[in-house]
Parts: C-alpha cells; sequence; structure tokens
C-alpha cells in the first residue's frame, strides 16, 4: 500500500526514461526467468528489485512513472505468480479509509486525556502512531495526521 499511497500523492508528469529503462530491463530478467524451466528464486528476485526501486523514488516520482511500477509489480506478481493478490488495487484503498478512521479514533482519545491532563496517555498515543509511521500534528483548527 506504500506504493499506492505514493501513486495518489505523486505529481503530475512524463515518464521518468531512467525508471522506465530499469522496468525494461527487471521485466526482461523476469521472462528470461521463467523461460529458464520456471526459474521462480529470480523471477520472486525481480518482485524484491521492484520493490526497492519504488523506496529509491521516495516522494520524487511522477504519478505515470509510479503508475508503470504499480502496473509492473501487479502483471509480475499477480497475474504471472499469482504472490500478489488480485484485490490489491481494490484493497489498498479501501486500506486507505479504514486508517483513517481508526487514526480519527485514536485522535478524538488523545483529545480526551488532554483534555483530562492525562499527558502520559496523550504521548503514548502520539508515540504508538509515530513508531507506525503517522505524524500527529497539533493545529489552531485541530489534530492533523499525516503519512512520515
Amino acid at each position: 500500500t506504500g506504493l499506492r499511497r505514493q501513486l495518489k500523492a505523486a505529481p503530475d508528469g512524463s515518464m521518468d526514461t531512467g525508471v522506465a529503462s530499469q522496468l525494461d530491463a527487471l521485466k526482461a530478467k523476469f521472462e528470461e526467468a521463467m523461460n529458464d524451466d520456471l526459474n521462480t528464486s529470480v523471477a520472486l528476485s525481480v518482485l524484491f528489485d521492484l520493490v526497492r526501486l519504488t523506496n529509491t523514488l521516495a516522494d520524487s516520482a511522477t504519478h505515470e512513472t509510479l503508475g508503470a511500477v504499480d502496473d509492473l509489480f501487479t502483471r509480475l506478481g499477480g497475474d504471472v505468480l499469482g504472490v500478489v493478490k488480485s484485490e490489491y488495487a481494490e484493497a489498498a484503498g479501501g486500506n486507505d479509509e479504514a486508517v483513517g478512521k481508526l487514526v480519527g479514533i485514536l485522535i478524538e482519545q488523545r483529545a480526551v486525556a488532554r483534555k483530562n491532563k492525562d499527558f502520559a496517555t496523550a504521548d503514548a498515543v502520539r508515540k504508538r502512531l509515530d513508531e507506525v509511521g503517522i505524524v500527529l500534528e497539533d493545529t489552531p483548527q485541530g489534530t492533523q495526521w499525516r503519512w512520515k
């Protein structure tokens, strides 16, 4: 779902030609592995290479670039190997909504703790959310959250 979050937030723009070349090379390596008596260990390593590529792109890639990475990951990992759930695309969006609701509940509980001057609990909620990659920001409009 990390890739899906990046994809939603990515700016518009053209495909990065360097990434396109890397994707072509990974696809060729995958096809070569499949043609080599279904060498699944090499094929799976290509999926890990795709994950590493996604991590290096961080927040700098365009929507088109991340979309191409996502498409290749879904095709190779899901359609061919069957190790990525076919509902990957839909599930990622659904999980984001559920996470948002759960974080909202925790923010409400934190607000109650702060109102009751239970700062240890309020700080513990913030710390635990931070440990899972969620940052809380207290603003005049209320507490907002974002992914790290």
